[in-house]
């Protein structure tokens, strides 16, 4: 049976109580005590001996790692399973306990595990609750909000070979091309081609400071396929068979997690894969191609920098569901993403010159309003600096980059389901609550 849908179950994770709390206020005890009227998870306070380990343990952007933030959690609140999650949550909004929900850490800005204000908080760490149940017969998998997306691919790929719906055989290639190879002219080609290609085949560019451009590509299907495609689509970038290699699909998902060919499939299940420098990264989206003397100065802007700009094309599925269908609506009319990334980041030279970089870039993408990707979180996009006293207006100047006309229904839904705004971030929509919706 073919799986036709995948469910992720998001669900919650565990925590400890110690008795280091006699430093904590009246909130914190009181929180403190109702949690000790149900099954009290683990709780960690900068007193407990494991606390920084298991702060840092999701740092994944190590620039906040090194850069102390404007304060640190009070507690660490760490759920062995849903009951001791959900007790955490009713005692925290029932004491006015500010709380930071924390599954994997992915978040580029940090924001599931530190604040930019000097208001008290807890992180309620989901990190112990990583179950994966593959109901092969049924067709779906439930996943606990703890574990990663390795780890996912790993379980359903032992589960069954062939309920994910591709062929036995998918085929890869990375081709670097340089300047002097006329990667300017191959990447201003490449984005009126990859957008429109086969619907099995995808072809993103990196463009990089060492003045190359690298075409990472997956197609769903067998090498000799692949060059007849290529060959029609484009063929000015060169593509021949020695440069192609077959495998799997879960074999492909390890080669685009380590861009290593061969290496076990194990290796999904390492965490720290998924633990990078300190970074910074910014985001456009592309709906016009960029013109060949824009990228020769695109590419005199990136020489000898730290930067890399990952191109991924739009187009196929994603101009398929209508923009206002589901939240994420950058939909048809873009070309492609793009993602600025220094991954050295941790000085404040860096992330100026990034900020030059996007603004040089803003007459070449989208507009009215600049349109950003929310999984590239960007604070220098605005954010709310008032706790939670965010008008809706001014949640517009960051929420309508990122979900455009979506912002107002999504707000609307907040102001339903959390009209307190007790799960808040400096960039969460802020409820809008309107009599009668």
């Amino acid at each position: 049976m073919a799986l036709q849908s995948l469910v992720l179950l998001l669900s919650l994770f565990p925590l400890f109580i110690t008795p280091s709390i006699a430093s904590l206020n009246t909130t914190h005890e009181s929180f403190l005590r109702c949690l000790s009227h149900h099954h009290p998870p683990p709780t960690y306070t900068p007193n407990t001996t494991s606390y920084n380990t298991l702060l840092l343990s999701t740092f994944h952007n190590l620039r906040f790692a090194t850069s102390a933030p404007a304060a640190e959690p009070i507690l660490i609140i760490a759920p062995a399973d849903e009951a001791q999650a959900q007790a955490s949550v009713a005692c925290a909004r029932a004491h006015r306990l500010n709380v930071r929900i924390r599954s994997g850490g992915h978040d580029y800005e940090g924001l599931s595990y530190r604040t930019l204000s000097d208001r008290p908080f807890a992180i309620l760490d989901l990190s112990n609750l990583r179950e994966i149940d593959v109901d092969v017969e049924n067709g779906f998998a439930w996943v606990q909000s703890g574990a990663i997306l390795g780890e996912l691919y790993y379980k359903v790929a032992q589960a069954s070979k062939t309920h994910v719906p591709v062929p036995p055989t998918v085929t890869v290639f990375t081709i670097n091309r340089m300047l002097a190879q006329g990667a300017t002219r191959l990447v201003h080609k490449w984005q009126t081609v990859a957008p429109r290609l086969d619907r099995r085949l995808f072809v993103r560019t990196l463009l990089s400071g060492s003045g190359a451009a690298a075409f990472n590509s997956m197609f769903l299907g067998a090498r000799e396929e692949l060059m007849r495609i290529m060959d029609r689509s484009f063929p000015e970038l060169g593509l021949k068979a020695e440069d192609c290699f077959e495998m799997s699909w879960i074999e492909s998902v390890v080669y685009f997690a380590v861009s290593k060919i061969g290496q076990p499939t194990e290796v999904l299940l390492n965490r720290s894969l998924s633990t990078y420098p300190a970074f910074k990264a910014k985001s456009d989206f592309v709906r016009e191609p960029i013109p060949e003397e824009a990228l020769e100065a695109i590419f005199g802007w990136l020489k000898g920098k730290t930067v890399v700009m990952l191109m991924d094309p739009w187009g196929g599925r994603m101009d398929d569901v209508p923009e206002s269908e589901i939240p994420f609506p950058h939909r048809a009319g873009n070309l492609y993403n793009i993602q600025y990334y220094d991954y050295m980041a941790g000085s404040k030279g860096h992330v100026e010159w990034l900020r030059r970089f996007y603004e040089y870039m803003g007459a070449y993408v989208s507009k009215g309003p600049r349109r950003a990707y929310l999984n590239y979180r960007d604070l220098d996009l605005g954010w709310n600096k008032e706790g939670n006293g965010t008008s809706f207006e001014e949640g517009e100047v960051w929420g309508r980059k990122y979900f455009v006309g979506n912002y107002e229904r999504l707000a609307l839904v907040k102001g339903v389901v959390d009209p307190g705004n007790f799960f808040r971030n400096e960039q969460s929509i802020p409820p809008l609550i309107v009599k009668g919706y």
